[in-house]
């Protein structure tokens, strides 16, 4: 393996897509092109009245953005597993109603549930 590919490697946390974490938001656009499209279709599914969202794998914070603008009486509950991308979406979303974790995903017992179990998982008292 090439010295630069080495060095990638170890900037990149489990799940994370792009080495520098600012990157992100211009090459996940790049990647899916309709990303934007999407964020929208996703937020349009929530009721305006919402009071408490949890959003898994926030990333940057583009869609807690958009729910949060929808729903500003929500408490949106955003939790990523890179602390990086974790203080980066802090960084853009100032909102007191936004509360921000870290969760290691291989320990929370998420995905030793097989896949069916997964999907139909919810989650109360969050």
């Amino acid at each position: 393996m090439c010295l630069s590919v080495q060095i990638l490697m170890q900037q990149l946390f489990p799940g994370e897509v792009f080495a520098n974490t600012a990157d992100f938001d211009t090459g996940i656009r790049q990647l899916l092109p309709r990303y934007d499209e999407i964020l929208l279709v996703i937020t349009r599914c929530l009721a305006s009245t919402s009071r408490r969202i949890l959003e898994l794998g926030c990333g940057t914070g583009e869609l807690s953005i958009r729910i949060l603008n929808r729903c500003p009486d929500a408490q949106v509950v955003a939790i990523d597993y890179s602390p990086r991308i974790l203080q980066f979406a802090q960084s853009k979303i100032t909102a007191a109603s936004c509360i921000w974790a870290k969760v290691d995903w291989s320990r929370s017992g998420l995905w030793r549930m097989g896949k069916s179990s997964r999907k139909n998982r919810h989650w109360s008292g969050i």
